[in-house]
């Protein structure tokens, strides 16, 4: 009786919460966010309010608009201003948008998904990628400064170690180069970053760098298995 009134939101109580262990009140707090169908009482997150909000997401990718740190700004689709160089504005900003977050988010969506929803985050996903491995190389004129931090090397690790698990042999088939160039990619990020560990600072991010080389590390394995 509580857990139906509980999801569907309707607070009728039969028991006195204070006396429960902490598992099951764990288990009905997270039965509180399981989602529900349109016309559904439930209580939880509404599953079209779920996919309504990613498709705005994925058209704000393919208008070239990035939110990061509740803040859009738009670099554009065909030739994206990844903001190479030296940042003297939202350098925070800059360097988030080089973690590639946005990359995993897409790549969940790509994966897990299917139709039209997976074909659009699919090639939003491939065109910024193939983009940003053309244009954010750490050769490239004004790359080291932000994009190239062993902080946001590491981070985007971790990131695209990820995404790559989550698509191999599902949503890039057909773009078979573009995986090669980014598994190569990868390789190459862990082997800048190991020889470009952050000592500065007391070595405060020494953590984040040693969790980049790991996921790396677990990538290779999962690769040559």
């Amino acid at each position: 009786v509580q857990t139906i009134s509980i999801h569907s939101s309707t607070g009728y109580c039969v028991t006195d919460f204070d006396r429960w262990d902490v598992l099951p009140k764990a288990i009905l707090f997270a039965g509180m966010f399981i989602g529900a169908s349109a016309g559904s009482t439930g209580g939880g997150i509404k599953v079209i309010r779920l996919v309504i909000a990613v498709k705005v997401i994925i058209a704000e990718l393919e208008r070239g608009e990035f939110t990061h740190l509740n803040q859009t700004k738009t670099i554009g689709w065909k030739e994206p201003d990844w903001q190479l160089g030296q940042v003297a504005k939202d350098r925070l900003w800059t360097v988030t948008l080089h973690y590639h977050q946005w990359l995993y988010e897409l790549a969940k969506v790509a994966a897990g998904s299917r139709g039209e929803l997976s074909a659009r985050a699919t090639a939003c996903l491939g065109h910024y990628l193939s983009d940003w491995l053309n244009r954010c190389d750490v050769s490239e004129r004004g790359a080291q400064h932000l994009v190239w931090n062993s902080y946001a090397v590491a981070t985007r690790l971790v990131w695209w170690t990820r995404a790559y698990r989550l698509l191999e042999g599902r949503a890039l088939d057909e773009q078979r180069g573009l995986v090669e160039r980014w598994r190569s990619s990868i390789w190459h990020h862990a082997h800048y970053l190991s020889r470009n560990l952050e000592w500065d600072l007391r070595g405060n991010h020494l953590l984040r760098d040693g969790v980049g080389l790991a996921c790396a590390g677990r990538f290779s394995a999962f690769f040559w298995r």
